[in-house]
């Protein structure tokens, strides 16, 4: 049984542009890289890389446009285990291509349709790539 778990992760931002009048508004980029212990964690690597641009349109001042790619590899352990039982299809590795856009309706609302390109759902193959369509809806009070 584990008794404690822990994870350790680096996270760099850079601001590349600066545009208009507010202080967000402009070009971020950043990378996200973790690790976690494989007898404990499902996921023992974990890379998130993305470039976000706040105010891109015209008179849309607060609306942000993202562009991620994720990547995740399935745990040493969790790998072993899976070979050992037997398993046909062993996980690996899963990706995720994404491209949303934050439409701030109001100054308390917004709208965030999303796009996502699956690669490897599983992680190990057998299901097809998948694209993913979503909305997220936001209230601030």
């Amino acid at each position: 049984m584990i008794s404690t778990n822990w994870t350790l992760y680096a996270i760099g931002q850079k601001f590349y542009h600066h545009a208009g009048a507010g202080f967000r508004q402009g070009l971020t980029g950043f990378l996200t890289l973790t690790y976690s212990p494989p007898a404990s964690n499902t996921i023992q690597y974990f890379a998130d890389l993305g470039l976000v641009y706040i105010g891109l349109l015209p008179r849309r001042e607060n609306d942000a446009i993202g562009v991620f790619g994720l990547v995740g590899e399935f745990s040493n352990d969790l790998r072993l285990s899976q070979r050992e039982a037997h398993v046909d299809a062993v996980q690996t590795q899963e990706a995720v291509l994404e491209v949303d856009y934050r439409y701030e309706a109001t100054a308390f609302s917004y709208l965030q349709p999303d796009i996502q390109y699956v690669i490897r759902p599983d992680g190990t193959g057998t299901i097809s790539n998948a694209l993913v369509l979503a909305i997220q809806v936001g209230l601030t009070l």
